[in-house]
């Protein structure tokens, strides 16, 4: 009886382990290849880092200058940023001017100039830094 219980109990866990696995791989695969992240580093990497990160986050804008260190040191190296903007109408504006440069190919850049910024983007700034990447504002 032990024994049939014990059996049981070892294949659902099994079950259980074998999905989750499964969702991870897959999850990840998608991450890989979704069009709307944004990267910066190698075409064809052989090591990919997701950075999930906020505009307006000290801590993100803090490691900017070691992950920048990272990939200019190893070419073989993509970082993928998931923009997740949580402090409010400046990060969702930040966050949609990086997107909206990956968008014509100038992410790096407007990552760069987003980065390192200690104030939020006013609207004035936004006119200069999409006149200085000669994006199109629309």
């Amino acid at each position: 009886m032990y024994k049939k219980l014990l059996a049981i109990s070892i294949f659902i866990v099994l079950c259980l382990v074998s999905w989750r696995i499964y969702v991870s791989y897959t999850a990840f695969d998608k991450l890989v290849q979704a069009p709307h992240f944004q990267y910066v580093g190698a075409q064809d990497p052989s090591v990919i880092i997701t950075e999930v990160m906020d505009y307006r986050c000290s801590a993100c804008r803090q490691t900017h200058p070691a992950m920048a260190a990272l990939v200019a040191r190893h070419p073989e190296i993509r970082v993928i940023y998931r923009v997740y903007p949580i402090f409010g109408d400046p990060s969702i504006r930040e966050a949609k001017m990086a997107m909206a440069a990956g968008m014509q190919g100038k992410f790096e850049g407007m990552h760069n100039l987003l980065i390192t910024r200690d104030e939020p983007v006013t609207a004035a700034d936004e006119q200069r830094m999409v006149a200085a990447l000669a994006l199109d504002h629309d």
